[in-house]
């Protein structure tokens, strides 16, 4: 975390993902430093449109766990430049929340990919997301979004992320980094991915709300 005047805080996080047949689920924690150490953040995307997404706070100075209502989901996570939203969708675009357009084709860093842009479906989900606008240059082999150039409800310049260093671990695409620069307080997020893995297996219990006050297993 980067401010203005260039003052730098540090973070070490721990990112779990499991996708299921009808959820993905997202944990969160933090390691370091010592003043946010196990503050955890956890989410559910369920792919049945008829069921709302779900998001949980683990807050270990008062140890209770806080659930984060869909109108706050647009609030930024922990200090950093991403939103709830943000994190939850790992930067994909929810076809619930926004009608897309294709502008082009176009060459980015050397790479195919086509650009898109897209508005939320309503005022309030627009509102919720806390854009009001997007535009996107997606690449066209992993689908991963490169660029994504986002407005506020004005149509002002809101913040800009940039993923590079794409690249394959256990045969999945990941990125290397994800920065987004938010131009209103010149505030910026770099995200490093230092140790990737894919296990065949995750324990339902670290997805779980009201577990998340056990912390996190020995192994991790």
């Amino acid at each position: 975390l980067t401010d203005k005047r260039g003052r730098v805080r540090n973070r070490e996080a721990l990112i779990l993902r499991k996708t299921g047949a009808q959820v993905r689920s997202t944990r969160i924690t933090y390691l370091a430093p010592k003043a946010v150490r196990e503050l955890t953040f956890l989410s559910k995307d369920y792919l049945q449109v008829t069921r709302s997404d779900e998001r949980w706070l683990y807050i270990p100075a008062v140890g209770k766990v806080r659930r984060i209502p869909a109108s706050s989901r647009g609030d930024y996570f922990l200090g950093t430049d991403f939103t709830f939203e943000d994190m939850q969708s790992d930067l994909k675009f929810n076809l619930q929340d926004y009608n897309f357009t294709y502008a082009d084709k176009v060459d980015y860093a050397s790479r195919p990919a086509h650009k898109i842009s897209g508005l939320p479906v309503s005022k309030k989900v627009a509102r919720q997301l806390g854009y009001g606008r997007f535009s996107a240059i997606v690449d066209e082999q992993t689908w991963f979004p490169l660029k994504i150039e986002f407005f506020d409800v004005k149509d002002k310049p809101l913040k800009t992320v940039v993923v590079d260093g794409l690249k394959k671990v256990d045969n999945y695409w990941t990125p290397t980094t994800i920065q987004a620069s938010n131009h209103r307080s010149g505030h910026t997020t770099l995200f490093e991915y230092i140790q990737v893995e894919h296990p065949e297996q995750l324990g339902a219990n670290l997805f779980a709300a009201q577990e998340l006050t056990r912390g996190l297993p020995r192994q991790w």
